[in-house]
């Protein structure tokens, strides 16, 4: 089963969103979960277990759920307010800066958190992928077991070093992965002779 990132989400009764990434064990190299935004919706994305994916294409992705059991599934970010200190300075007289009291004040500010399983990464859309040598291109896909969640290929979209090709990487010459970057075992040569296909066609 290949899995798009950057894919339209439809639940059993209609369209709910978009993909934006996956979340990865680095370990086991199994796709557990997967994160869609709702559609029209600022900041609102769910964190969706890899299980309830009915079916997967190119462009689509088809779930066993309703768009109300989606809506009710974990958020994947959360935000809350923190206080950030601000020094006060004087700024007249001499074009020098002098300490004012109080000497710091604070101001409120948002901040967003991410809530990814423990021991878990994200991989987006546009991912760096790297050779020994450097980078080679960007995460366009992974696939999976068809009846599992273990990674068996990436599919690495290579436009600056096979135009308008994307090439097939075995999971056993990944040396890593890391947030947004997986590692290969390959130099950038021998990426240009693994299986590759014209983007045109995909």
């Amino acid at each position: 089963m290949r899995i798009p990132v950057d894919a339209d989400v439809v639940c059993n009764d209609g369209f709910w969103g978009h993909s934006t990434c996956l979340i990865v064990n680095p370990i086991s190299r199994d796709v557990t979960h997967f994160v869609v935004r709702e559609s029209n919706v600022v900041d609102n994305e769910c964190l969706v277990p890899i299980d309830l994916i009915a079916e997967a294409a190119i462009h689509t992705i088809t779930l066993y759920c309703s768009k109300e059991e989606l809506a009710n599934l974990p958020a994947f970010i959360s935000s809350h307010f923190v206080e950030k200190p601000i020094a006060q300075y004087d700024l007249s007289g001499n074009n020098q800066a002098y300490l004012t009291w109080p000497l710091v004040t604070y101001a409120t500010q948002e901040k967003a958190e991410e809530h990814i399983p423990l021991g878990e990464l994200t991989i987006h859309k546009g991912a760096t992928i790297v050779a020994i040598d450097g980078t080679v291109g960007e995460v366009n896909e992974f696939v999976v077991e068809e009846n599992g969640k273990h990674i068996t290929h990436i599919i690495l979209d290579a436009n600056h070093l096979l135009a308008n090709q994307h090439v097939v990487i075995p999971v056993a010459d990944i040396r890593r992965i890391e947030k947004d970057h997986v590692y290969l075992r390959f130099t950038k040569e021998e990426v240009k002779h693994l299986p590759h296909y014209i983007h045109a066609i995909y």
